[in-house]
This record gives C-alpha cells, sequence and structure tokens, in this order.
C-alpha cells in the first residue's frame, strides 16, 4: 500500500473507520455523526439541576463506550474524574483567553 494512503501517526489505511489513537484521524472514513438532544432541564433550589437527554441506540452505545474509556483512562493514570473534568474546563478557558488575545 503507498504511504500516501496510510495514516501518518497510526499507519492503517486512511479508509478503516476508526482512527482511534491516530493524531490525523481526521482523514480517516468517518461513519455517519451521531446526535443527542436535550430534552428537559430542570433547575432546583440547591443550584442544582436534572437534564433528560434524548438519543438513537448508536448514540447511546457511542456514550457508554466514551464514559467507560473516559474511567479506565482516569483510572491507569489514577486521576480522579471529577480532577480531569475540572482541568478540561480550565484549559478551554486558558485556549479561549489565548486565541482572544490574538
Amino acid at each position: 500500500m503507498s504511504e500516501d494512503k496510510l495514516g501518518v501517526s497510526c499507519r492503517e489505511p486512511l479508509d478503516y473507520p476508526s482512527g482511534d489513537g491516530c493524531a490525523a484521524m481526521t482523514q480517516h472514513k468517518s461513519s455517519e455523526p451521531f446526535y443527542i438532544g436535550v430534552e428537559e432541564t430542570k433547575e432546583h433550589e440547591d443550584g442544582s439541576a436534572t437534564y433528560t437527554f434524548t438519543m438513537d441506540d448508536k448514540a447511546a452505545d457511542s456514550m457508554t463506550k466514551l464514559g467507560l474509556e473516559f474511567c479506565i483512562h482516569c483510572a491507569a493514570y489514577q486521576l480522579d474524574l471529577q480532577y480531569v473534568l475540572d482541568n478540561l474546563a480550565y484549559l478551554a478557558e486558558k485556549r479561549d483567553s489565548s486565541e482572544n488575545d490574538k
């Protein structure tokens, strides 16, 4: 197989549907996206909220897989789930502020 038909970092053929673990996975063939909708939001007096989502079976399966993968990665690196989520928010805010400085 020619080099131009392989992923840059994963070395898998670009027509493979996954591209998992590839730094250039956007080059890989992708499947149809799934959609998740917020069906209901209920705010509580204590400041918390309950969200109800609507999704098809593909979305539910994908979210389950993603959630388990997230938990396994955190466990492998001995990181608290909330700590990781808080740091993602911090990194997003930091990125947004640096983009605004340009």
